[in-house]
């Protein structure tokens, strides 16, 4: 085994119409797999794991390296290859109030202000006002209530529009490998 092969393994997230791949996790109430499909539904996907996407085999025993795109969306643009439906570089956007991905303390800016993910009971999300949420400590409590969110620009793009783009943050170091953004004033 090469020694850039070895590490600990990593689930990815494999589009196969051109090898673009990201990292995705399971978590409560969700594989890996499901994961995958969510961020990823308006294509084919495949599930690679290993410490490095060049040594990544899938459950098949498939490897990355061997599928026919592999690598191609670093050379070009293959039309209708999209995770959104959309363009070739968004993922899926998911409504707050259904994300699987959320984990207890993530902050979703919201139109009225910005809220901290509770859990869930019924399958219904439970969200606190960041101001009232008591596991963030005092300073990002005062830090975050001063962030202003910004409404939609008229006539915009859905990705300016914060009510259909809700997007997650923490401030918890261990979560930055998930895509969180995190938020400056």
């Amino acid at each position: 085994m090469r020694a850039d092969a070895s590490g600990p393994s990593k689930a990815f997230c494999v589009r196969t119409c051109d090898g673009h791949f990201f990292p995705v996790q399971a978590s409560a109430g969700m594989t890996a797999a499901d994961g995958c499909r969510a961020f990823c539904p308006a294509t084919e996907t495949k599930l690679y794991g290993g410490s490095n996407i060049d040594y990544a085999t899938a459950s098949d025993g498939s490897r990355y390296a061997d599928l026919p795109n592999a690598f191609v969306y670093r050379k070009a643009m293959v039309s209708g290859c999209t995770c959104n439906g959309k363009n070739a570089f968004g993922l899926a956007r998911l409504d707050a109030t259904n994300d699987p991905t959320l984990r207890q303390g993530d902050i979703v800016a919201t139109k009225t202000g910005l809220v901290a993910f509770t859990g869930a009971s019924n399958n219904v999300a439970n969200f606190t006002p960041v101001e009232s949420y008591s596991r963030l400590s005092k300073s990002t409590r005062e830090k975050l209530a001063e962030t202003k969110i910004m409404p939609p620009t008229p006539g915009g793009s859905n990705a300016a529009d914060v009510t259909s783009a809700i997007t997650p943050v923490t401030d918890n170091p261990r979560d930055a490998n998930r895509g969180a953004v995190q938020l400056a004033r």
